[in-house]
């Protein structure tokens, strides 16, 4: 009785396609077995693909789902979208994956199906039975991608490497380091990446232009739907991690706001062990800001959409340094996408990318001016949701999941060619 219950649970998250996103139980042979069918129903009605792109990473959003930052997904919601047959290899997932659009007209393999955790073994029962033109590694141990590397290059796919953050900041020891970027340079066939910063390392790093693709990091456009009117509000909303320090200038630009705008509120979705999030609401209380900053969950792309199409202004208080120098936020692209102001701390490339005109910019490291254009910004609604209009447009045409997807094939086609 207790295994038909299970069941029933299981099919009822698959239709409708919102699993609790708290870490869950080991799955069950018929929580495997719906889903694997689920999968098996949708890929049925798959037109024939142009090509195969393996896509691999450590996992595929669950236990932890990082409320808008599932790039691997809407990559692959891009591939398919452009006639091509993607599939998602997630190497340590041991829980349910996230259920939406893309897994289920995609394959997946995972360890939890064979009840096993990493090993080379998954790999190659994979590349033995399917045929890729092009493997995209998104992220693992040096260890582990030397020995993805030397699979890939045995099953004939160009093997691209994704480079979203610099690697001085993730390897700090120039040991290690240089391991990395050996490993790299010796067994990827291009770098795929998210800024000139990482472009210009690479180059530096012995790899020719024409072998570094520059992407934005997409965001999903068919989960944005544009609202014909916004509601005159004070509400503004960020999403992203606890462990960043810009949450804890939040707190400090929500104090300074409030002096101004009496009925501000901030909503902050985040995905946080529990202590980090005690440890914030605690802050929170000793500023006596619980009335006006609420924690909460990471949710579901679908649902995060729609909180961020409502909020009358996204926050991005990004701190200068490496990280922020290299990178490009996974979640710049789906706050344009939403056509919601976006006030953004001038840090990296962003500015010089997406222009004046489509968001507000402001002096990193300054609470205090991100506070004041935050005032503006909400005293000037039309103003303001014009500026919102401009950044969703941009996005649009710039970092839509079919549009990237669609520049990124011709590259890797481009460079699987040159071999």
């Amino acid at each position: 009785m207790e295994n038909v219950k299970r069941a029933v649970v299981a099919v009822l998250r698959l239709i409708k396609l919102k699993p609790p996103l708290q870490e869950q139980e080991e799955l069950s042979s018929e929580e495997i077995e719906a889903f694997s069918a689920k999968i098996r129903r949708n890929r049925r009605s798959l037109p024939a693909a142009s090509s195969r792109v393996a896509l691999i990473t450590s996992s595929a959003g669950v236990p932890h789902l990082l409320a808008s930052t599932n790039y691997s997904l809407s990559i692959i919601e891009g591939l398919l979208q452009n006639g091509v047959d993607a599939r998602l290899i997630a190497t340590q997932q041991r829980k349910l994956p996230v259920l939406n659009d893309s897994l289920l007209m995609s394959d997946i393999f995972i360890p939890a199906f064979s009840k096993r955790i990493y090993s080379e073994q998954l790999l190659q029962d994979v590349f033995h039975s399917q045929r890729f033109d092009h493997v995209l590694s998104i992220s693992a141990p040096i260890k582990q991608m030397a020995a993805q590397a030397q699979l890939i290059r045995s099953a004939g796919a160009s093997h691209i490497h994704y480079s979203g953050e610099s690697p001085v900041r993730v390897f700090p020891d120039e040991e290690e380091r240089e391991q990395f970027i050996r490993l790299v340079r010796e067994s990827f066939d291009g770098i795929l990446t998210v800024s000139d910063y990482l472009r210009d390392y690479w180059v530096g790093q012995g790899f020719s232009k024409k072998e570094i693709c520059v992407f934005r990091v997409p965001a999903r456009e068919d989960v944005f739907h544009r609202r014909s009117s916004h509601s005159i509000g004070n509400h503004a909303m960020y999403v992203g991690n606890l462990s960043h320090g810009e949450v804890d200038d939040l707190l400090v630009i929500t104090r300074l706001v409030l002096s101004d705008i009496k009925d501000f509120t901030l909503s902050i979705f985040a995905d946080a062990d529990s202590d980090r999030r005690k440890q914030l609401e605690t802050r929170i209380a000793e500023m006596g800001l619980q009335d006006s900053i609420s924690i909460n969950s990471a949710l579901s792309l679908e649902d995060l959409a729609n909180k961020e199409v409502s909020a009358d202004v996204l926050l991005l208080p990004r701190r200068s340094g490496e990280f922020s120098k290299a990178g490009f936020p996974n979640k710049m692209g789906e706050y344009l996408m939403s056509g919601t102001p976006v006030v953004y701390s001038d840090v990296g490339e962003i500015r010089e990318v997406i222009g004046d005109e489509r968001a507000f910019f402001v002096e990193a490291d300054n609470p205090g001016a991100f506070a004041k254009r935050l005032v503006e910004v909400l005293s000037d609604t039309s103003s303001s949701r014009q500026i919102g209009y401009a950044g969703r447009r941009w996005a649009l045409e710039n970092v839509g999941s079919r549009r990237v997807a669609e520049l990124m094939l011709a590259w890797m086609d481009d460079l699987k060619a040159q071999r």
